[in-house]
């Protein structure tokens, strides 16, 4: 027997899924085809027409595209824009907060921007005041980890610069660099410097040691 805290919590998302359902009749879909225009998993839909579980923000706008039903929000886009004017100042703040790291990566400051803004009023449409953080708090979250992800974006990893996780804790050195500051090798027991002048006998040189074929020789 389930507990009487789960009997009403399933009682609230099916009477909050009940829209979606009449929806879905009139459309004549099945669950299966409501998920398959939605892009959702089949038990997805059946979870939220049963009550076991209520999709997040971003899932339930999938399903209301499909159904032809209005974006859900809880304030008019009038609302939105007079709230966004009270935050704008959090988005200088994040920015200036990471300005070092935004320099690093080359990142466009004024595109960076625009990003944030958008994010930001994203997180106001996807604002559930019935939540445990503040309007404030939740949006400058939203902000931040958009902010997060942009940064390892901008930090290309491998040929591809896909991003794999957990990144790997490397370090990656200039050759360049390292030879502006008189960078040197040992090899036999006499120093072998690097620069510019002797550079194409040090790579052969570390070639052989490699064992590398000698492409030079027709």
């Amino acid at each position: 027997m389930e507990p009487i805290e789960e009997l009403a919590r399933r009682e609230a998302n099916k009477r909050k899924a009940q829209p979606y359902i009449e929806r879905r009749l009139a459309l004549g879909l099945s669950m299966a085809q409501l998920a398959q225009k939605a892009g959702v998993d089949k038990t997805t839909v059946r979870g939220m027409e049963n009550g076991r579980s209520w999709p997040c923000w971003d899932t339930r706008q999938k399903l209301r595209r499909a159904l032809g039903m209005p974006e859900e929000r809880n304030y008019t886009e009038e609302e939105r824009n007079a709230l966004f004017l009270g935050m704008e100042d959090s988005i200088h703040w994040l920015i200036r907060k990471n300005m070092s790291r935004i320099c690093r990566a080359h990142m466009d400051t004024d595109d960076l921007y625009q990003d944030l803004a958008v994010c930001a009023l994203r997180a106001i449409d996807r604002f559930q005041p019935d939540g445990k953080a503040t309007l404030k708090t939740f949006v400058e979250r939203n902000m931040l980890f958009h902010l997060e992800k942009q940064l390892v974006q901008f930090c290309m990893h491998g040929l591809s610069g896909k991003v794999h996780y957990p990144l790997p804790n490397i370090m990656v050195f200039s050759l360049e660099a390292l030879m502006e500051d008189g960078f040197q090798l040992e090899s036999d027991g006499v120093d072998f410097e690097c620069n510019e002048e002797n550079r194409p006998r040090w790579c052969e040189h570390r070639g052989r040691q490699a064992g590398w074929p000698n492409l030079s020789t027709p």
